[in-house]
């Protein structure tokens, strides 16, 4: 379980504007928001980031609740004119980098993690996917929200954030999902099984132990021991 007091400790480090703890049960995949990434974006089937390389909206929603939980979280940019698409888009640098610390302090705490974070990744001018190649740096690689079917104005009214705060504000929204390390399930579920019988072994040779011990000091009392002769 996320220590939440140490994790509200590591973000007063940084700009992040809101957060909340998500249970992933209540994200829902939409086939709508596929679709319009088909329709509409230039960047579909262009990057490891974007449909359909990450998969089928059905495969997409089963990663998703592979984890557990989730840290839904944004930060704020200003910007002269938010009507400038360049200059909005070079503030999204700052808020992946937010991204990328806090899923490390998640892997820091012991967790698995996956993050959906914004837009699409642009990291390479050309994608390895492009030449059907393995991402170059799968552990900055980011695919979008939206790739994955979340709606996120959906998922940010239904946990009582700001989307939209007026003016030249912009908002970044991420979602750093997260579970259990699976190795660290399986040791602590090891110990708990083998601990009760590794005691009852050295129990058992200790008592087998001071059992011996016992009978070897009667048997030298026996043997030094003078016998008198009863009355």
């Amino acid at each position: 379980m996320l220590n939440t007091d140490r994790f509200e400790e590591f973000i007063s480090q940084y700009p992040i504007y809101e957060y909340r703890l998500v249970d992933t049960a209540e994200i829902e995949v939409r086939e709508r928001v596929r679709i319009i990434c088909k329709q509409e974006c230039e960047r579909y089937g262009t990057t490891w980031a974007c449909p359909p390389a990450v998969g089928s909206l059905e495969e997409c929603g089963k990663r998703i609740h592979s984890y557990p939980n989730g840290i839904l979280f944004s930060s704020v940019a200003e910007v002269s004119d938010v009507m400038n698409m360049a200059e909005m888009l070079a503030t999204r640098d700052a808020h992946e980098e937010l991204t990328t610390e806090v899923a490390g302090f998640l892997k820091g705490e012991g967790f698995e993690t996956f993050t959906l974070s914004t837009e699409s990744c642009d990291l390479c001018e050309h994608c390895a996917y492009l030449d059907g190649k393995p991402c170059r740096f799968p552990e900055k690689m980011h695919p979008c929200l939206e790739s994955h079917g979340v709606v996120v104005n959906e998922l940010v009214e239904h946990h009582s954030m700001e989307y939209n705060l007026g003016g030249n504000t912009i908002l970044w929204f991420s979602l750093v999902l997260f579970r259990q390390r699976a190795w660290s399930v399986n040791c602590k579920s090891e110990w708990k099984e083998n601990l009760p019988h590794k005691l009852e072994i050295k129990t058992g040779r200790l008592f087998l132990c001071l059992y011996q011990n016992v009978l070897w000091q009667l048997w030298n009392f026996l043997v030094t021991c003078p016998v008198k002769p009863l009355l």
